[in-house]
């Protein structure tokens, strides 16, 4: 995988919130998502880009959720088809570590045959995703990911429903 950071226009934004019907999980927040999604990674070999629908809230810290908000939020574009992955992120030992956990993960049933590359692209973005928000200073700090969840499959109407 080769997912690099890309800035989108805001024009390009509402056409894949149009194209793919993205909202966000939250009554309200669709304006939120609108800037979220002008920051992503995409992979151009892959035809794959990922975002940030909703910003996380919560945080563990070496495997104790320290608070009960609201988990991030990202949408995987692959297939043409639009991915939901819920996720927070454990902090381990004093910043060693950040491990990010998927907790939910909504696809269209197209993508079923595909679960296993769908499951590597996810992890894939995430991190790369997470590590272009890194501070230089940070740059080298580990980063992994977990994933929790079982995947879930519909039509796609239901993905970006509050779950």
């Amino acid at each position: 995988m080769d997912f690099r950071n890309e800035t989108l226009s805001e024009k390009k934004v509402k056409e894949i919130i149009q194209k793919y019907k993205l909202s966000a999980p939250w009554p309200g927040r669709d304006d939120t998502m609108e800037r979220n999604l002008t920051m992503c990674v995409r992979d151009t070999k892959k035809d794959a880009l990922f975002a940030s629908i909703q910003g996380q809230f919560g945080r563990a810290h070496n495997g104790f959720r320290v608070d009960n908000a609201f988990d991030g939020v990202g949408v995987l574009i692959w297939m043409d088809t639009a991915t939901r992955i819920d996720y927070y992120e454990d902090i381990i030992g004093q910043n060693k570590e950040i491990v990010i956990i998927a907790t939910k993960i909504v696809a269209p049933e197209k993508i079923r045959p595909h679960s296993d590359k769908l499951l590597f692209m996810l992890k894939e973005a995430l991190l790369a995703y997470r590590r272009s928000s890194l501070p230089p200073a940070n740059k080298d700090l580990k980063l992994s990911f977990k994933n929790t969840a079982i995947i879930s499959f519909n039509n796609g109407d239901k993905i970006w429903q509050q779950q």
